[in-house]
Formats: C-alpha cells, structure tokens, sequence
C-alpha cells in the first residue's frame, strides 16, 4: 500500500506518520517483533521497518529496500522523508520501485514530505507529484487558519484546562502557527493549574514573553559576534527547561523574521507597527528584529537561516544530538 503525506504543518503530519509506524508495528507483534533498521543496515535478515531520509538514499540502498526478496517475504513498512529533494535520477528509480505497491497489500510505502515548492521541480518530480496526489492514500496537512488553530489548539491542548481568548489570541500572535511551540508552552502552563482551570492573558505575557527574552538574548550575542557569551546562553537556555525544538523554532522565526525586516527598510518603509501587522507578529517581535537587523548583511543572514533550516532537517531524520548541531553553528558563524 503506498501512501503520501505532506505539508507544512508539521505537528499534523508527523502525528499522522506515527499514527501509521504504530498500526504496523501493532499488526506486526501476532507474528513477533517488527524490527526496524537504519539505513547502514538496509537488506539485512529480518528487517520489516525501513526509515529513510533523502540525504542517505543511494541506487544501491533502493535496490536492497525495494528488491523482490524482500518485497514477498514478509509485510513491510518504508519510510522515505523528503523525496523531492532527490536528483532526477533518483526520482525516477523510486518511480518505477513504486508502481505496483499500491496494490500490494504486503508492503506498505510511507512517502512524507514537509514544504512543498512545485515551481522547483524538474519534469520527473512534478510527474511523480501530481500521481501522488491522486492516490487513495494521499493527505495534505496545510497550515491552520487562525479560526481552524483555535479549534485545534482547544480540542486537542487543552483538555484539561481552558483559556481567555485574549490569552489565546496573544499566544498565536507570538509563536505563529507552530502547533509543537504552542503546545509546549501551553503544558507549561496547564501543569501548574491544579485547581485554577483558566489560563490568564498575564500567565501567557510572562511566560511567552520570557522565552522569547531569552531567545533574543541568544540572537544579541550571535549578532555581536561574542561567541562564549552566545554558547553560554544557548546551554543555561537548555538546562533552564526550554527545549531544543522550541530553540530551534524560536531562533529560526526570529532570524526569518529579521530577514524580512532588511527587506522591509530597504523600500524606506520605517513602520514597524506596520510590519508588524503585515507579517502577523507582535510589535515587540517586530522591534527586537529591527535592534537586530543592521548587525548583519544580508548573504550573512541568509547563510544563517539555511544553516537552521537544515539543522532542522537533520534532527527530524538522523539521531544526531541537535544540541551540539547549535553549539557548530554558533561557533561556525562568529
């Protein structure tokens, strides 16, 4: 069975594709333990779980994956993270791996993709993209609107507790549509309402409003190139409780965020309540991008930002510690 995922909200979709990894692991346990492999063990005897990412994807790795051996012998599951960031060659190679799974009741292909930019694919991906998005299986997971988040972040968040609209409303102005940070500070708060049921738009100031305080700490040091100051911020922030995720998320919204306001200034605009509203943020978010811009050019900030997208991309598909993959780029850019 071939399904496709896809789509920017995140939290979504990976819930969708664990959803998936424990119905087969779950299937899998009548007839013994599933055993699930790595790439640098793909092919071996006994492996039923394949998770792979683009990055260690080679011709040799998809013929020990999809070769006939394994594909009658026992079911199977196959994960495969980012596949339109794949050359052409690559594309095509999957495209012909795949043409009978979607019948084969024996082999389940999970094929997951976070952003996609149609306007960038070659010929061979825009093909196999729109067959995709034809399939049975296929679902999108778009970004939330403003009324759909609310929604969501309510049935889903806060089943033990309720909140002031404004305090939700200020929430979402500050972290976005990023569902992980949401929750994340919303367990924070919820933990400490063992008997008061509603979360205040004060609690939600002092809470969201710290983080982000300590964040622009960090994005200070960073700009004013101290690189000890930077490093020390970013590890007292971990052992204070903030996790790598939301570090991760804060710094590169910031970052995108004070990218867009070298842009911004560069048209002599000098609004920022204006920017702010442009872009959906807070005036306060929009003020500390605008203390942070002119410590950067803009190649600079661009190589900073790639470098935390692909951080990103490294710690949701290898099992390398994100803590030290922030402490190399800190000491990789002052």
């Amino acid at each position: 069975m071939l399904f496709f995922i896809f789509g920017e909200d995140t939290y979504r979709s990976r819930k969708k594709l664990q959803d998936l990894k424990e119905k087969f692991l779950k299937s899998q346990k009548r007839g013994g333990p599933a055993k699930s492999w790595s790439a640098s063990l793909a092919g071996q005897a006994g492996g039923n779980l394949f998770h792979l990412s683009a990055e260690e994807i080679t011709p040799e790795l998809l013929k020990k994956v999809f070769s006939s051996q394994q594909l009658f012998s026992q079911k199977k599951l196959t994960i495969i993270e980012n596949l339109f960031s794949l050359k052409k060659d690559l594309i095509e190679k999957i495209s012909d791996f795949i043409h009978g799974i979607e019948r084969d009741k024996n082999n389940n292909l999970i094929l997951f993709e976070t952003k996609i930019e149609r306007k960038k694919f070659n010929q061979a991906t825009k093909k196999l993209f729109d067959k995709l998005k034809k399939i049975k299986y296929s679902q999108e997971f778009p970004l939330l609107s403003s009324w759909q988040l609310k929604a969501f972040i309510k049935k889903n968040f806060l089943k033990d507790a309720a909140i002031e609209e404004k305090a939700l409303d200020l929430l979402i102005e500050f972290l976005g549509n990023n569902l992980w940070a949401i929750k994340n500070e919303l367990d924070k708060l919820v933990s400490l309402h063992q008997r008061k049921k509603i979360i205040k738009e004060e609690e939600i100031k002092k809470l969201v409003l710290k983080t982000n305080q300590e964040i622009f700490k960090l994005i200070d040091a960073i700009g004013d190139k101290r690189k000890k100051i930077a490093l020390k911020l970013l590890n007292e922030q971990i052992e204070s409780g903030i996790s790598i995720e939301d570090i991760l998320y804060l710094v590169g919204r910031q970052y995108g965020i004070i990218l867009k306001m070298k842009a911004f200034l560069q048209n002599e605009h000098e609004n920022i309540f204006e920017f702010s509203k442009k872009i959906g943020i807070h005036p306060y978010v929009a003020q500390k991008a605008k203390e942070e811009e002119n410590k950067y050019d803009l190649e600079e900030l661009k190589k900073i930002y790639r470098d935390l997208l692909k951080i990103d991309f490294l710690r949701k598909t290898n099992p390398i510690d994100p803590k030290i993959l922030l402490n190399l780029l800190i000491v990789k850019n002052l």
